[in-house]
């Protein structure tokens, strides 16, 4: 097992990797224990860093979910294979659905020594995806609103939605988005893999539900871009959106 004072080191080697990260990011022991904790995830807890690192899962969060945290460090502990899962949290005085990435980390012998954490509030997209199942008029109300760029695209990638978000990052208007394509919008580079996430997700296949791009803006400026993407139904036809 990990000594305290190579799991201190552990820590203090990780600590300036993510302060700067808006994901939550964090170290645990393979009891549960929180070692570490950036920014973002005291963001997301409502706790200082300093009063989540040393705590146990019990104390951070209710009985039910503190099980199924322990658990599921301890199977990757076990199998020292990587885990992901979408989930809501139940926290202090709220519940957030997060999208979270475990990772074993691994000495030099092949042994699990810690699970490192990577987790991002998907609150929003869980919220916009309720309204597309309720109806689109409801879907529109919320993505109107929205601070991120909203797009929902056809198996092969024709854009059938984009909110006035979506349209400002790539300086068109709206109604000139929907004459568009992802393709078109995609770099050179880009095209083939994004289209070809759009069709495998619109069809049931596997796509990655996040992943970084960049498009190219009416302007023919190159504007990187994290997506965060799912399979949707859009007028009773399969689709993807895009947040």
């Amino acid at each position: 097992m990990m000594t305290e004072q190579a799991l201190r080191e552990s820590e203090q080697r990780y600590r300036g990797l993510t302060e700067s990260s808006p994901d939550a990011i964090y170290l645990c022991a393979p009891d549960g224990r929180v070692l570490f904790a950036n920014r973002a995830a005291s963001e997301m807890m409502r706790m200082s860093p300093t009063a989540i690192a040393g705590s146990e899962q019990e104390k951070l969060f209710k009985a039910e979910d503190a099980k199924r945290h322990i658990a599921t460090i301890r199977r990757i502990c076990e199998s020292g294979e990587s885990f992901m899962t979408e989930t809501p949290e139940k926290l202090k005085d709220s519940e957030i659905w997060v999208d979270t990435r475990l990772v074993p980390l691994k000495d030099s012998q092949g042994q699990v020594t810690a699970v490192l954490g990577i987790s991002r509030d998907i609150s929003q997209r869980k919220r916009i995806e309720a309204a597309l199942r309720e109806s689109e008029e409801n879907f529109k109300a919320v993505a109107e609103n929205a601070l991120d760029g909203i797009v929902v695209v056809d198996e092969n990638g024709k854009i059938l939605y984009a909110n006035r978000r979506l349209a400002d990052i790539a300086s068109y208007t709206v109604d000139e988005v929907l004459n568009l394509s992802v393709d078109e919008l995609a770099h050179p580079d880009e095209r083939n893999r994004v289209v070809g996430f759009a069709r495998a997700r619109a069809n049931g296949g596997s796509a990655p539900n996040r992943y970084e791009s960049t498009v190219i803006s009416k302007s023919g400026d190159h504007v990187p871009i994290e997506i965060s993407a799912t399979k949707t139904t859009w007028r009773g036809k399969p689709a993807s959106l895009g947040i």
